[in-house]
């Protein structure tokens, strides 16, 4: 496994990405919940720092997944994630920056 992934970076490695996703989905859906409470005395300004810091790692995997290519190991030889994956994390980009908007959004 090691020689697979030589001269390749940690942060375009199928585990690693993976495990990211997984934290980042954590703190994204159950983060709220406790941070807003927290910031709830700084009202709408609270609620768009908790959407762009708890986010943020969601949204910079995405943009990996976009940009480059996230190989992960095989029995034979490294293959790349496909195009369902950056479709995937296209969607993933787009909603978390709709999130944002609606909260910076007046009504």
């Amino acid at each position: 496994m090691a020689e697979a992934h030589a001269g390749r970076p940690f942060y375009r490695r199928s585990d690693t990405v993976a495990s990211i996703l997984f934290a980042s989905m954590l703190l994204g859906f159950g983060g709220p919940m406790v941070v807003e409470g927290l910031l709830g005395p700084f009202g709408k300004a609270g609620g768009v720092m908790v959407a762009l810091l708890l986010g943020a790692p969601l949204a910079a995997i995405a943009v990996t997944i976009l940009i480059g290519d996230v190989w992960r190991d095989s029995s034979e030889e490294p293959l790349k994630w496909g195009a369902a994956h950056k479709a995937l994390a296209a969607l993933v980009v787009v909603a978390w920056a709709y999130a944002v908007l609606v909260r910076l959004s007046p009504v």
